[in-house]
């Protein structure tokens, strides 16, 4: 089943897009929200990933983009809770992509 017919509602919440879920998970974020309202989303600027200890893998992907914001929705959102942690990471590069900041600020990217 398609993702917006099945968990759209559960996924919003007082505010959305326009107000964030919450406070950001580390100070160097900024809430964004699309020109159209259509959604929002943590934006971090992570410009020194290897300071961090974990590099950036490079692959070329449909869902990694050379721009600084989102210009789709983050997809397979099943509840609201989800969207406080939900982040567009770019790098050092330009490139962005989704993934996930926890509350104890760990970056998390899928591979």
């Amino acid at each position: 089943m398609f993702w917006c017919a099945e968990y759209q509602y559960e996924t919003l919440y007082e505010g959305y897009p326009l107000s964030p879920p919450g406070p950001p998970p580390r100070e160097d974020m900024n809430w964004f929200c699309s020109d159209d309202l259509r959604f929002g989303v943590w934006i971090l600027q992570w410009e020194d990933p290897e300071s961090s200890g974990r590099a950036v893998p490079y692959r070329r992907s449909t869902l990694i983009q050379q721009k600084p914001v989102p210009y789709y929705p983050p997809l397979f959102v099943k509840s609201a809770d989800e969207r406080k942690w939900l982040t567009w990471i770019v790098d050092q590069y330009g490139f962005g992509r989704y993934g996930r900041v926890l509350e104890d600020g760990y970056i998390w990217m899928p591979q």
